[in-house]
């Protein structure tokens, strides 16, 4: 069931292009950056899976006392069919023009905002607020709360991050872009406290940025840290996530209303019935579901199905389960990333086993094995 999308409707979903060198990079904490790809190329792949909007930052521009790269800024622009938005380098009325004149949808202001706070009103009145984004870098402090940072985290503002959020928002501005900087790159999760002490203190969206590392972290700062919508970039540069996988996970979760992986539609209750009133449940409404890997046909687990799993599963395009001993549904792979895309499914001759050929993302087995059944029955013995 979906529910309440709230007062900013869907969440989206940005993944965010860190350039440096004329290539998208990343790093930990806006450091020690590895090369992740040409960013025309792959501006064109996000937009093809489905990304709502593509967020472009020119992380050394404000550092190196340079405007934004505009050669490359039209070069994305034009091969990108979705929303984008631009950061980086942007410090007037001027600088913010010739970046939307490029062919962008919005400009994103961080250290320039901080030095000239009226630079933001002066935004939106020149653009409008719908494109003017403020950027908010921040770590936790030792004594409580958050400090605004800036170039890259390495200058402290003394600003505290909540009470800015409150001002750029009174300025005008139509959303704004928290990153953690305590969290940037580590894949350990969004800071869900300082993003729903920013979200509770302002009436416009807070798009989270900053240390997802498993479908569950967009879950919970979206449902938990209050965040409008959510930005990443590692776990989709390096191909530990894609668009339309993180988009079935949301709509499993209730906060999207469809699954571009779904099997049959989302609100087709009668379809699902259909497919699951012939099959053989045993006495606790249970059927053994095995997954095998589409490509090799190596078995990679078995496990359990009620209805509703069953029904999760068709509607997402991913696999859910039944778990006897925790009484629940889940799905695979939400808090360790090994998601499993349904390929086809297939009914064994008495009606009382599915097997599933899938798509499998890391391991099967919650042993850190690629398959549950990696042990042999007679060498085992011989132990």
């Amino acid at each position: 069931m979906l529910r309440d999308s709230g007062k900013h409707g869907e969440p989206k979903i940005l993944p965010c292009l860190d350039i440096c060198g004329g290539e998208v990079v990343k790093g930990q904490h806006f450091a020690n950056l590895r090369k992740a790809g040409d960013p025309v190329e792959i501006a064109r792949k996000y937009a093809a899976e489905g990304a709502d909007e593509l967020v472009f930052l020119d992380i050394t521009a404000t550092e190196e006392r340079r405007g934004t790269l505009l050669p490359l800024v039209r070069k994305v622009a034009a091969a990108c069919s979705i929303p984008l938005t631009v950061g980086g380098g942007i410090d007037s009325v001027a600088a913010a023009r010739e970046v939307l004149d490029a062919g962008t949808a919005r400009v994103s202001v961080n250290s320039a905002a901080i030095r000239r706070p009226e630079l933001v009103s002066e935004l939106v009145a020149a653009f409008g607020a719908e494109n003017v984004i403020v950027a908010i870098d921040a770590r936790a402090r030792e004594s409580g709360g958050y400090e605004v940072v800036i170039q890259g985290g390495k200058m402290p503002t003394g600003r505290d991050a909540v009470e800015w959020a409150r001002q750029v928002a009174e300025l005008g501005a139509g959303a704004i872009l928290l990153t953690s900087m305590d969290r940037d790159g580590i894949n350990k999760g969004y800071d869900l406290p300082m993003t729903r002490a920013v979200a509770d203190a302002v009436d416009i969206p807070v798009i989270a940025s900053g240390g997802a590392g498993v479908p569950q972290d967009f879950i919970d700062v979206l449902s938990v840290g209050g965040a409008a919508s959510v930005l990443a970039a590692g776990i989709f540069h390096f191909d530990r996530l894609s668009i339309h996988e993180l988009r079935a996970c949301l709509y499993s979760a209730g906060l999207l209303s469809s699954s571009p992986l779904a099997l049959i539609g989302a609100d087709s209750a009668d379809e699902t019935d259909r497919y699951t009133a012939g099959l053989c449940f045993n006495s606790q409404d249970l059927i053994p579901a095995i997954a095998v890997d589409a490509k090799t046909n190596e078995v990679l687990m078995l496990a359990w199905q009620n209805k509703e799993a069953i029904t999760a599963t068709l509607k997402s395009g991913l696999m859910h389960y039944y778990s006897r001993s925790r009484r629940e549904q889940w799905l695979k792979g939400l808090t360790s990333g090994h998601l499993q895309r349904v390929c086809d499914i297939l009914l064994d001759c008495d009606r009382d086993t599915l097997l599933y050929r899938v798509e499998q993302r890391g391991a099967a087995c919650h042993l850190g094995t690629r398959s549950c059944f990696a042990r042999n029955l007679l060498d085992d013995d011989k132990e």
